[in-house]
């Protein structure tokens, strides 16, 4: 807990911690350092032979900020209090990093027939950006199954929607509110995009759904509009950032071409009416995958086996690093302890008793290992 990775910083002082415990009960370690920003990693490790047919347990690294959030306890300082482990991250998703690292020396220790791999990612809470390399190093390995440790309360979730973010750029001109012909003005383009926005959803959401997911359908968010510094100046710039979450099987780069063509054929046309160059750019994100449920005889031999008990509560809203991994063809599932309620909230916590039941889980994957 005592690690500051929020997203937006480095994690590369915790990936250096975890690689030091695990080459310390002797697994193969890799460290794969962010190409863009130096102070980000990720990490794979493997314990047991180097074969086929092992499993993948996966976690992410990074947290969302606390900015503007009321903690009565240090966010980096863990406290246990009623019998709940509290601190930014206990529930996404430190209680299953440290349930995995708990796991680790017993893994090693024992004789391992088929491998167990560790991964842990970074900027997973901005969309899942490193999972997609961690997917691919882990593919030649022919992993049966991957579980992704996210706060599910221990029940097994098979599906999830996907993630497309997107960041609108509108380039305008400054100028007095009381002549508004000399400027181009960016709060306008940015309202007139985001209700769009609204009415895209409005259609989407009365189209055909998916009735595995709940909401049944695509949904749309608009996270920040930033345009203006005055009642009288005309905003020069603006910025939208908004999203939409796929369900499995919606044509999602016709979206985006839809969206994308909004903008070139109504929105600069409207913003460039008294300033030519005037302009709106859009930046995708790369994407997160939805996740459907597998249809794999020898995963869902594996999931029994490990997870005997674990109800299946089907599928999610939100996305996870599992969309990468079922999308490189590993068997995927997501099932982690804590409540994704408690996730991204002040006085972020969980219950210790998920972290025992997250141990006993691992305690099974253990036996099926060296089975």
């Amino acid at each position: 807990m005592a690690f500051d990775t929020t997203s937006v910083g480095p994690n590369r002082p915790l990936i250096d911690h975890l690689a030091g415990i695990l080459e310390d009960v002797g697994a193969d370690v890799t460290v794969l350092p962010d190409a863009a920003d130096e102070g980000k990693a990720s990490l794979l490790a493997r314990l047991g032979p180097d074969e086929p047919g092992g499993i993948v347990l996966s976690g992410h690294t990074d947290c969302v900020p606390t900015t503007s959030q009321s903690w009565t306890t240090d966010p980096y300082r863990l406290e246990i209090r009623g019998g709940r482990a509290i601190g930014r991250g206990t529930t996404d998703m430190k209680g299953f990093l440290a349930a995995m690292l708990t796991a680790a020396p017993t893994l090693a220790a024992g004789s391992l027939r088929r491998p167990v791999h560790l991964a842990f990612s970074h900027d997973e809470e901005l969309g899942a950006l490193s999972a997609g390399e961690l997917a691919g190093l882990l593919l030649p390995h022919q992993p049966v199954l991957a579980v992704v440790g996210e706060p599910t309360s221990m029940r097994i979730v098979e599906g999830h929607k996907g993630v497309r973010g997107f960041r609108a750029t509108i380039h305008g001109r400054a100028g007095h509110s009381s002549r508004p012909n000399d400027g181009a003005n960016a709060a306008v383009a940015a309202a007139r995009l985001v209700a769009f926005l609204d009415d895209l959803a409005a259609e989407v959401a009365a189209g055909p759904g998916d009735d595995r997911f709940d909401p049944p359908f695509t949904t749309f968010g608009v996270g920040r509009i930033d345009a203006g510094t005055a009642l009288n100046v005309i905003p020069e710039t603006g910025e939208v950032l908004f999203e939409y979450r796929p369900v499995p099987g919606d044509d999602t780069d016709e979206l985006e071409r839809r969206v994308r063509r909004h903008v070139a054929d109504v929105l600069e046309p409207r913003l460039r009416q008294h300033v030519p160059e005037a302009s709106i750019d859009v930046f995708a994100w790369p994407p997160l995958p939805s996740m459907s449920p597998f249809q794999d005889e020898a995963a869902s031999t594996v999931l029994d086996v490990i997870a005997p008990d674990a109800p299946r509560d089907g599928t999610a809203a939100f996305g996870t690093d599992g969309g990468h991994f079922a999308a490189a063809g590993i068997p995927t599932v997501v099932m982690g302890p804590g409540d994704i309620a408690d996730a991204h909230t002040a006085n972020e916590s969980i219950d210790v008793t998920e972290l025992a039941a997250a141990e006993a889980f691992l305690d099974r994957v253990t036996a099926w290992a060296t089975a």
